[in-house]
């Protein structure tokens, strides 16, 4: 399987080792992103003599050495418009970037070329994981049907702050969802996963679609566009009105 990680900061480059030790044999990798001493309390594959090195590079080369039957891609980009040619060969894609704008492009991309997408995202002490493919579950949607794209986030963990342990805890849950997916369990698609990192307690809801999303709806896949009757709701994934709630 090959599988594309955007974004090796807090939760992609646990991504990264997870799925190489589990024997992923092709990994891409996709960050434009220097290392920085702030990064290291969180990002455990990166250490002092790896400041001021591209974090896709030092990947490359500790998963390489400690992995070698994992074939290890790099691409020191930020994920753009013009990117879907970096993920096209991917059997997954996970989204473990830190802004609203490459998360768009990224989700874009994926619905484009018709590749499952499983995002997470982690600020101060909340997580949020979920799990997209509208051709294979249109009554979810896309990202952009959740988040749509004015949205605006809480902001990076360096401003925020954050705890490693709950980046690495978000990062497993993302781990074991991807990996459950290569193997055709697919338990994860269309559900959003709240994590509380304060009280260690967690919420679920179901996503819906947007009828009026300018992504999933209007994009074709496969030569046929996706149909069916859509849930009611508004956009806004962070308001419980648009989802049902467990």
């Amino acid at each position: 399987k090959t599988v594309a990680i955007v974004g090796l900061g807090g939760l992609g480059h646990h991504l990264a080792r997870s799925l190489a030790a589990a024997g992923v044999g092709r990994l891409i990798l996709i960050d434009p992103d220097i290392v920085e001493l702030g990064n290291l309390p969180r990002q455990l594959l990166y250490n002092e003599q790896d400041i001021g090195r591209l974090k896709v590079d030092v990947a490359k080369e500790k998963l390489g050495r400690d992995y070698p039957n994992c074939l290890i891609e790099i691409e020191p980009k930020l994920f753009g418009p013009k990117s879907a040619e970096l993920i096209r060969e991917a059997s997954l894609v996970l989204d473990a970037s830190d802004n609203f704008l490459c998360r768009h492009n990224l989700n874009r991309a994926c619905v484009k070329l018709g590749k499952e997408l499983i995002a997470a995202a982690i600020s101060a002490d909340s997580g949020l994981l979920c799990h997209t493919a509208p051709w294979l579950n249109p009554e979810a949607g896309c990202y952009e049907c959740l988040f749509p794209r004015d949205s605006t986030g809480s902001g990076r963990c360096r401003d925020m702050g954050v705890l490693g342990p709950a980046v690495q805890t978000l990062a497993a849950m993302q781990s074991l969802a991807a990996i459950n997916t290569l193997l055709g369990e697919r338990s994860t698609l269309g559900r959003l996963i709240s994590l509380d990192c304060r009280t260690l307690s967690m919420r679920e809801a179901t996503l819906c679609a947007d009828p009026a999303c300018l992504c999933c709806q209007t994009h074709t896949q496969a030569g046929h566009k996706t149909q069916t009757q859509f849930m009611k709701g508004r956009p806004e994934l962070s308001r419980e009105e648009n989802c049902d709630a467990n």
